[in-house]
């Protein structure tokens, strides 16, 4: 299992860029995919421990303040598994609610640890993604998902975060807020 800090100092195809409706691993403790060949993908393209990083959609769902932002980023396993598996009562309720067909967002990958960016310094994608994100690939990184660039993937370690709960997974860490790199570089135990 690579830690966070082992995968920003090889980040090549281990940080990902995908966009969601809001960022509640508290209650939605996956990665989410439409089509099961693309998390099948990922899964094949990643190890164990990489990273993706959740900003607002455009959706009227999405708050204004949080839509086109950084909202947060997770750790995710290599265990595969449907929505059910890894929705709260209150995640699954809104998982009824906004999905458009049965396999909107059922494809997943359960996440291991999740940090919030603090609010007022979440940056907008087009100015954290550089390469990799533009308005008009917007829906297509939200369904799919991108790697980020190396360059991009180091821009992580000066983002102002705090872990937060994730569903089902023992909370593990000592909170406090802070920059990425310090605290991905804090000891855990997996």
């Amino acid at each position: 299992m690579m830690t966070p800090l082992e995968v920003l100092e090889a980040p090549e195809d281990q940080v990902w860029l995908t966009g969601a409706f809001g960022f509640t691993p508290s209650d939605w403790g996956y990665l989410s995919f439409t089509d099961k060949g693309r998390r099948d993908y990922v899964l094949k393209e990643t190890q164990p421990g990489f990273l993706a990083v959740i900003y607002g959609s455009t959706n009227k769902l999405v708050r204004q303040t949080e839509r086109r932002k950084i909202l947060g980023i997770v750790q995710c396993s290599h265990v595969a598994g449907i929505a059910s598996d890894y929705l709260s009562r209150e995640g699954h309720a809104r998982w009824e609610e906004i999905r458009t067909s049965p396999n909107s967002w059922k494809f997943a990958i359960q996440l291991l640890r999740a940090w919030k960016v603090c609010e007022e310094s979440r940056p907008y994608v087009k100015d954290f993604a550089t390469d990799t994100y533009r308005p008009e690939k917007g829906r297509s990184i939200s369904r799919y998902s991108a790697k980020l660039t190396a360059h991009e993937a180091q821009k992580l370690r000066d983002l102002e975060i705090i872990e937060i709960d994730v569903f089902n997974i023992r909370p593990r860490f000592q909170s406090g807020v802070g920059q990425a790199k310090d605290i991905f570089a804090r000891p855990y135990d997996y």
